[in-house]
């Protein structure tokens, strides 16, 4: 599917809606769903007045606890989608079925939220439940109006290609996804064995201290892991195995760059109180270095691909690797400034939630940002690869082998033909 047969689609889409719109039983089911809504809206008002979710089943066990409070929280959902199954049947055997489409979907969408709502009842975090919440009704949405594979087909049509790797927007969202469950698996680990070694009374500070060395190994084995993945994946984009270390040193000042702001504001409390007014914490949260890290490490590492990219393409084509520098740096520097001045104005914003570990997430995220696309990315990164020059894209032959590509030539100049001569062999002028 390319960007023609997607305005095709939307056509044809816009065409069937107007024909869909000028149908009386469109507006007939159209009321019919806004009279649900009001009515399910006015019965969950007045069971919120009249039941308190606090103290909703407190001598129950837990699962079933959570699942009594989801139940409470969902009542108008609960509410909406029986009252339009009710419309449903009613206009299923007054009139033909097919009239009837918009309240099928309607009470599909509704149980597809109450079942979401029902399977991440189980996640603590409030962010996350959300996001997933958000996520899954989306596709279910798509899936209901048969839109899933046509926005899949959409979504994977457009790509740009580093290299021999091709990044489409859903291979974004699947990393995305990936990360996202990453994420929360490592702050539930976390708060587990942190949870666990501060309730155990009986442990030595012997046994303490040999459990942190744990957590702390198995977090380098996973720094490791991530280390020699992305140095796989940039050595075969970029066609180097200089350049995605070089990435990777980057990255680690970048991340230290944040994670020293976090310790001089927060911790020792330079400026909390002009900026947040907040109090210092005097110590951070397990799982918002881990968030920064991951965060960070993407974004800063998608910056970097973007410029080597370009300046592989001009490095290619020229052969000069200042001249690949200033081209690359001044196609893409501007598209990285601004993208970055973006992300940093969106996480100052973050920093308004009215939580702690929220705001010091927010600090270290805009703090790495702005390091990273100004001092990172715009003069050391550049600098290093004109400094080093054509051993920027050394690739040993076993190693081009072993990533089937081949090493990065650049290409030869072009030749001009020699100028013509007469018979006495003089040339001649034009």
């Amino acid at each position: 599917m390319d960007l023609n047969d997607i305005i095709d689609y939307l056509r044809m889409v816009a065409r069937s809606v107007g024909a869909e719109i000028s149908s009386p039983f469109f507006y007939l089911q159209f009321g019919l769903i806004l009279t649900a809504a009001g009515i399910a809206l006015a019965a969950n008002a007045a069971l919120q007045a009249r039941v308190n979710t606090d103290s909703l089943a407190n001598r129950w066990p837990l699962p079933l606890r959570r699942l009594a409070h989801v139940l409470v929280e969902s009542f108008s959902t609960i509410v909406f989608a029986v009252l339009v199954i009710a419309a449903r049947i009613a206009m299923y055997h007054s009139t033909w079925p097919s009239r009837s489409y918009m309240l099928v979907v309607a009470a599909k969408l509704a149980l597809a939220w109450l079942i979401i709502r029902l399977v991440t009842s189980v996640i603590r975090n409030a962010f996350l439940v959300k996001l997933i919440s958000v996520s899954a009704w989306v596709i279910a949405a798509l899936s209901v109006i048969n839109q899933l594979d046509p926005a899949v087909d959409a979504l994977d049509s457009v790509s740009i290609v580093f290299g021999g790797l091709r990044l489409t927007p859903l291979v974004v969202i699947k990393l995305g996804l990936l990360l996202i469950a990453a994420l929360w698996l490592t702050n539930v680990a976390s708060n587990f064995a942190e949870n666990r070694i501060n309730q155990s009374t009986d442990l030595t500070p012997s046994i303490q201290v040999l459990l942190v060395k744990m957590i702390r190994i198995g977090l380098l084995i996973i720094a490791v892991a991530i280390a020699v993945v992305t140095t796989v994946l940039l050595a075969r984009a970029l066609r180097s195995l200089w350049l995605p270390v070089k990435a990777l040193l980057l990255n680690l000042l970048s991340l230290g760059a944040a994670f020293g702001v976090l310790t001089f504001v927060w911790q020792e409390g330079h400026g909390t109180s002009a900026l947040f007014a907040s109090p210092a914490t005097g110590a951070i949260t397990l799982w918002v270095p881990l968030a920064v890290f991951a965060l960070l490490f993407g974004l800063s590492m998608d910056y970097e691909v973007f410029i080597l990219t370009r300046i592989n393409e001009e490095y290619a084509r020229t052969g000069d690797t200042g001249e690949a520098v200033i081209r690359g740096i001044g196609r893409t520097g501007r598209l990285v400034t601004s993208g970055a001045l973006i992300l940093c104005l969106a996480f100052i914003a973050l920093g308004g939630v009215p939580v702690t570990d929220v705001k010091i997430l927010s600090t270290g995220l805009a703090a790495g940002i702005i390091v990273d696309a100004t001092i990172i990315r715009g003069v050391l990164a550049p600098a290093l690869v004109a400094l080093l020059g054509r051993f920027n894209w050394w690739l040993p032959a076993p190693a081009a082998r072993l990533l089937r590509v081949t090493p990065l030539r650049p290409a030869p100049p072009a030749r001009t033909p020699p100028p013509a001569a007469d018979e006495r062999g003089r040339h001649i002028t034009r």
